[in-house]
C-alpha cells in the first residue's frame, strides 16, 4: 500500500510555526502543496499533514519535504514527521480516535478529517489507496471513541474555557470576540451565570443576530479598541492578525483567552501586570491534564487502534494482491 503522510502538529511544532502555516494557508500561499496528484490535505489549529500515494513514495517524500523547506526555511524540517505504509494508516487511526490530538479524545478532529477527504474527493485527488486509508481509518476513529463513552462530564474545551472564566475573571463584563461555535457554546454555558455578556464579530450582523438568539449584548467591530472596558475577552475567531494590542495601559485585572490559530491577541499584552492571558496550547494543555484524570484507560487505546489499523491493512494488501494475480492471469 504506497500510502505516506507528511506534516506538522502541536507536538511537533510550536504555536509560533503554526501560526505561520496558518496565515500562508489562509492567504492561499503554500503554492508548493498544490501538485496533482493523489493527496488529501488536513488541516486544523494544531495540525497540517497531507497524505498522499504514489508508486514511489521516495521520490514524492523528497518532492514534499524540498516544497516544505522551500515554503519556510531549511530549519523547518526538524519539526517534521513522516509516516509510509502501515504506519501511516496507524498515525491516521490515531488521530480520528483523538488519541494523537491535543486534547485527548477530542471529538471535532473526526469530522475535520471527513471534510478534508470530501474535499480530496470533489477536487478528484483520492485514488483507491486514500479512499482505503480514510475510510477505514475513519471507521476505526468511531468505534473506539463508542468505547470510550465519553459523557457530558468529561472535561473538554468548552468547559475548561467556562471554568477560567468563573474562576480567575474579577468582574461580570465578558466579550466574546468571534461568533465560532466555541464561542457560542460557552456563551451558552455562562449566560444563566450572572455575566454581563458582549459579542463582536466582523460581521456586525451576524453578531446582532447571535446576541439576539442567546440574549446577550453585542459590540459593534469598529468599537473593539475598546476590550478593555471588560474583565475578560475571549478570543475565537480566524482572522490572519491580531485583533487585540495593547495601545494604552491596563489598569483592572482582565483574564484573556486566544483559542485562535493565527493568534487573535497581541502576546505583549499577556506582558501587563494586570492581564492573565492564555493562548490555546495553554488552555489544550489543561484540557488534557483534566481528561487524563477522567479518563486514565486512554492509555491503553493506542495499542488496540494499532491492531485494527493493522488488520485493515493487511486486508487491503491481501485484495491488491489477488486483483494483481488476476490480471497477470
Amino acid at each position: 500500500m504506497d500510502i505516506g503522510v507528511i506534516g506538522v502538529n502541536h507536538k511537533s511544532a510550536d504555536l509560533n510555526f503554526r501560526e505561520q502555516l496558518a496565515k500562508n494557508f489562509q492567504r492561499n500561499e503554500l503554492r508548493h502543496f498544490l501538485h496533482s496528484f493523489s493527496k488529501v490535505t488536513l488541516f486544523t489549529c494544531n495540525r497540517f499533514e497531507v497524505y498522499f500515494h504514489s508508486p514511489n513514495l521516495t521520490a514524492t517524500h523528497s518532492s514534499l519535504l524540498r516544497d516544505f523547506t522551500q515554503e519556510f526555511n531549511q530549519n523547518s524540517t526538524y519539526k517534521l514527521y513522516s509516516y509510509f505504509g502501515k504506519d501511516c494508516f496507524f498515525h491516521l487511526s490515531k488521530v480520528t480516535s483523538g488519541i494523537d490530538s491535543a486534547i485527548l479524545a477530542e471529538t471535532e478532529i473526526q469530522g475535520q478529517v471527513k471534510k478534508a477527504y470530501i474535499e480530496a474527493q470533489t477536487k478528484g485527488r483520492c485514488n483507491k489507496e486514500l479512499h482505503f486509508l480514510f475510510q477505514k481509518s475513519l471507521k476505526i476513529g468511531k468505534e473506539i471513541r463508542q468505547s470510550l463513552q465519553i459523557g457530558s462530564d468529561t472535561p473538554n474545551l468548552i468547559s475548561t474555557t467556562r471554568d477560567l472564566i468563573q474562576e480567575k475573571t474579577s468582574g461580570s463584563k465578558v466579550l466574546f470576540v468571534g461568533a465560532s461555535k466555541t464561542n457560542l457554546k460557552v456563551i451558552e454555558e455562562l449566560k444563566n451565570n450572572n455575566f454581563n455578556i458582549c459579542l463582536a464579530n466582523r460581521t456586525d450582523s451576524k453578531a446582532k443576530a447571535a446576541a439576539q438568539l442567546q440574549g446577550i449584548g453585542y459590540l459593534e467591530w469598529n468599537n473593539l479598541d475598546c476590550w478593555d472596558n471588560f474583565d475578560a475577552v475571549i478570543c475565537a475567531t480566524n482572522c490572519p492578525n491580531y485583533l487585540l494590542s495593547q495601545k494604552r495601559e491596563v489598569i483592572t485585572p482582565k483574564l484573556i483567552l486566544d483559542l485562535s490559530v493565527p493568534r487573535d491577541v497581541d502576546p505583549r499584552i499577556g506582558k501587563n501586570e494586570s492581564v492573565t492571558l492564555f493562548n490555546i496550547d495553554q488552555v489544550n494543555k489543561m484540557v488534557r491534564k483534566k481528561r487524563q484524570l477522567h479518563l486514565p484507560h486512554l492509555s491503553t487505546l493506542s495499542q488496540k487502534v494499532y491492531t485494527q489499523a493493522c488488520r485493515q491493512y493487511q486486508i487491503f494488501q491481501h485484495k491488491t494482491s489477488k486483483l494483481e494475480k488476476l490480471h497477470v492471469v
